[in-house]
Parts: structure tokens; sequence; C-alpha cells
């Protein structure tokens, strides 16, 4: 599983030589919205291999797919975990922060493979915070200075 993942992302990564990084963030974000749907396909539905293969994954599984293609590409990122709120309920969730020239977005590559698309592509925190809220640990002062996130969405 782990050689098909990284063969698969490497093919892809390469497809995007020459392209800037913003240029590299959509064209993954919207692979994965285009080729993955969500569905619980049991435990290969967390994984990179699951979304892949399968085409089918929950949230952990888009975002460590996105995680991979990002690094595969040379863009910094990190997976965020917590709690996402849709206007009627709340759930333990996943999405990426991005580096993007010098700052870190917001990315739910999950919800942005929802209607409207992209909803939640490159967000800053003033948006973003309204419906997604980081654990404990993506919230202290070390790790916001390590990984300081624009409160502004990218343009």
């Amino acid at each position: 599983q782990e050689q098909a993942v990284a063969t698969r992302v490497k093919a892809v990564a390469k497809t995007l030589d020459g392209k800037s990084d913003y240029q590299k963030i959509k064209y993954i974000n919207d692979y994965i919205t285009s080729h993955v749907s969500y569905r619980n396909i049991g435990t290969l539905a967390h994984t990179a291999y699951g979304a892949l293969h399968y085409g089918k994954a929950v949230c952990q599984g888009y975002t460590l797919l996105m995680y991979r293609m990002l690094l595969a590409c040379g863009i910094d990122n990190r997976m965020i975990v917590g709690t996402g709120f849709n206007g009627e309920r709340s759930a333990s969730h996943s999405w990426n922060i991005i580096k993007l020239k010098g700052a870190y977005y917001n990315n739910d590559v999950t919800w942005n493979d929802t209607v409207p698309a992209n909803r939640y592509f490159l967000r800053g925190n003033d948006y973003f915070i309204a419906t997604h809220q980081s654990d404990k640990e993506y919230q202290s002062t070390s790790f916001r200075t390590s990984y300081p996130l624009s409160n502004t969405d990218y343009v």
C-alpha cells in the first residue's frame, strides 16, 4: 500500500514541475475532490491508500492524501485535527494548513468536495474559525509561532 501511494503521489507531483506553488496546491485540491468521494469503507477510508486506490475516504484519508501530495511537490503543510461544525452538528474532523508565501492557510479538502465547491480553499482564520476548531495543541503559542496562520484568505 505504501509503495502504491508513493508511486502515484510521485507521478502526480512530476506533472506539476514548473508550476507555481499556488497552481500546485489548486491542482492537488481539485485532483483529490474529483477523484475521491466521502465514504466510510472501513479502516482504509482513513488512509491515503483508500483515497487513491478505492476513491473513497473520510476526512482523515482526504487530509493525508493532500499532505502527501503537497510534500511531494515541496510545499510545507501540516495535518490539523479538531472539530468541524456544519451548522447542525459538530464532529471530529481534520484538514490541512498549507504554507504559501510565508504564511499558512487553512484548507479543508474534504469540505471542498461539497457544494459550493472549494468554499474552504486557502482560507484565513477569520473565515475558518466559524466552522472549524483545532485541538488545543494546535492553538499553543509555540505551534502558532512555528506555523503562523493568516487571518485573511489567500487572494
